[in-house]
């Protein structure tokens, strides 16, 4: 099992620290360019390969927000999100679905499962930066858009 990587940009923000991210997904070419992507604009991003990894990595952190790959090693990630959801102080942490299958009843599952927000690929990094900022929005403000439409996943 691989380590949880940490990135972050130093003095991103002077009103405080920057939002924290947890990204899961097994694909490590998808993980490694969201979290580049992710720290470019000031997240301080977590990455995390499969359930497990980001299981034990919640045991004793909480991210402000998780972004989570449908299907993590053939396992469903929206299974982790009630698991997620009975737990003390991760209970209102916020959940961002991303999904390469184009299957409109995954949207409706994602929200079943409490997802707060689902994304189908391929997504522009405006539209994936605006979904974060508005499950966000009320806690922080990222104020750092690009205005590249270029899929990124």
């Amino acid at each position: 099992m691989s380590h949880i990587k940490e990135h972050s940009l130093p003095g991103m923000s002077n009103n405080g620290p920057s939002p924290s991210i947890m990204l899961i997904d097994d694909d490590p070419v998808s993980l490694t360019v969201l979290a580049e992507l992710l720290q470019t604009v000031g997240f301080i991003v977590y990455q995390a390969r499969d359930l497990d990894q980001a299981q034990s990595f919640l045991e004793h952190s909480t991210p402000d927000l998780i972004l989570a790959d449908i299907i993590i090693s053939e396992k469903d990630s929206l299974n982790f999100i009630p698991r997620l959801r009975s737990r003390g102080k991760q209970i209102h942490i916020p959940i961002i679905i991303i999904n390469a299958r184009p299957i409109p009843e995954d949207k409706v599952k994602s929200e079943e499962a409490g997802a707060n927000a689902y994304l189908p690929k391929p997504f522009s990094t405006n539209d994936l930066l605006k979904t974060i900022n508005r499950v966000l929005m009320g806690t922080y403000h990222h104020s750092k858009l690009p205005l590249n439409q270029t899929a990124i996943c």
